[in-house]
């Protein structure tokens, strides 16, 4: 008997044997003969994309694999594979070595995999267990409202508002309505247009494509701001009122495409957007002007009358209540390393109440080795005393003082 109990733990234990050894076998077939990746896709938000399978199939003895997925906008994918209890781990890299970007974009690798001869697996990917799905982003229950018979405040599958929405205050007047495009299904849609409303019933707010508007409670126009577009140029015209009804903002800006050039240089240029303004205008409440802008100059005033700023492309002045002079600056461009663009120079003056100059701080772009510059810009400091006497300077200043070029500048050098 002892003999037959022993013969039969012999067996189990041999039987057992050899089928791990076959599940060990039967995993070191499976291997990675084929990938892909496909190139960014944009359809999708990369922040909610889910993980998942689009394709899972065999056709002999290859297993075709599809999986979607977020990730750096940068990232050089090296995937593998690993096959163990019937349990298949896709890492689309085994330690990230691309560059970081500060984006994330939406990605697919296809995989053919060879030997898995059981087709019930589970598919991990990034050790996380995924799945076979239709659906891009997590999904929620459906909600909704009837509002006297119409279909209001509808969330989507995806969380994202669709068509009508409604709120209301608690006496139940109606407090805002917006419409949402009908069928959102890869972005947080915008609203095609909103209004707000006063419990008394009158619009306080509307804002549409090209227009925003609100009013205040009697009805009269509050604010008003409308885009639109020209050629390739986007204008943008408002007007803003204080409490009182007096005028508090004006303006009108454009937005457009241009060529930057080198002031030195004829052969270096770039495109690009610029913002400028025909006019823009701010007042006080009391009426008084606070601010104006054109093209090339600033203006700010007191609340008193008394300029307070200047600002012209080359420089600007700065003044206190009492209309005394406190601070300069001057602006100009130098010729950078050949190859590279112009180098920019600013220099500041602070002024003491009796016109002595106080401190000259002077900031300039400088170039490096190979040719780029500095970044961020280089500043250097002079101070004196009330009494024109120098206290602190740039160590080892050996170069032409920068303000000599200008006239007005006239200050010593001889420290105390």
């Amino acid at each position: 008997m002892r003999f037959v109990l022993t013969l039969l733990l012999f067996s189990i234990y041999t039987v057992n044997c050899l089928s791990q050894n076959e599940i060990k076998k039967e995993q070191s077939k499976v291997r990675l003969v084929k990938w892909s990746t496909e190139n960014c896709d944009t359809t999708y938000a990369p922040y909610r994309l889910q993980s998942r399978l689009t394709r899972l199939e065999s056709k002999n003895d290859i297993t075709f694999v599809t999986v979607n997925f977020s990730d750096n906008c940068c990232a050089e994918f090296n995937p593998m594979i690993e096959f163990k209890d019937n349990k298949l781990n896709i890492l689309p890299y085994k330690k990230y070595l691309g560059n970081y970007c500060t984006c994330n974009c939406c990605f697919a690798i296809n995989f053919e995999i060879k030997g898995i001869a059981n087709k019930e697996f589970v598919v991990y990917f990034k050790n996380e267990k995924i799945k076979m799905t239709d659906n891009h982003y997590k999904t929620i229950e459906p909600t909704y409202q009837f509002h006297n018979g119409v279909k209001i405040n509808h969330l989507n599958k995806y969380g994202f508002k669709e068509g009508i929405w409604m709120e209301f205050y608690e006496n139940g007047a109606q407090k805002s309505l917006t419409k949402y495009p009908e069928s959102s299904l890869y972005y947080e849609s915008d609203y095609e247009w909103s209004k707000s409303f006063y419990e008394s019933g009158r619009v306080s707010h509307y804002s549409r494509k090209d227009t925003t508007e609100t009013w205040f409670g009697d009805g009269e126009l509050e604010s008003q701001i409308i885009s639109y577009s020209s050629s390739d140029t986007t204008l943008r015209k408002g007007m803003i009122k204080h409490e009182n009804r007096n005028l508090k903002e004006r303006f009108l800006e454009r937005f457009y495409p241009t060529v930057f050039r080198s002031e030195f240089d004829s052969t270096k240029e770039r495109k690009g957007s610029k913002l400028d303004y025909k006019y823009k205008e701010e007042y006080y409440l009391n009426g008084q002007r606070k601010y104006l802008q054109t093209n090339d100059t600033i203006f700010t005033w007191f609340e008193s009358g008394q300029v307070q700023h200047k600002r012209y492309n080359t420089g600007s002045i700065e003044y206190n209540e009492k209309g005394e002079l406190i601070k300069k600056s001057f602006y100009w461009k130098e010729p950078g390393v050949k190859g590279w663009w112009d180098l920019n120079h600013a220099l500041y003056i602070d002024y003491f109440i009796n016109g002595n100059i106080e401190q000259i701080h002077f900031v300039r772009d400088e170039p490096s080795k190979n040719g780029k510059s500095l970044a961020p810009s280089v500043h250097y400091y002079w101070k004196w005393d009330n009494e024109s006497k120098l206290i602190e300077s740039p160590t080892n200043w050996k170069e032409e003082y920068p303000w000599r070029k200008i006239n007005e500048i006239k200050v010593s050098t001889n420290k105390q």
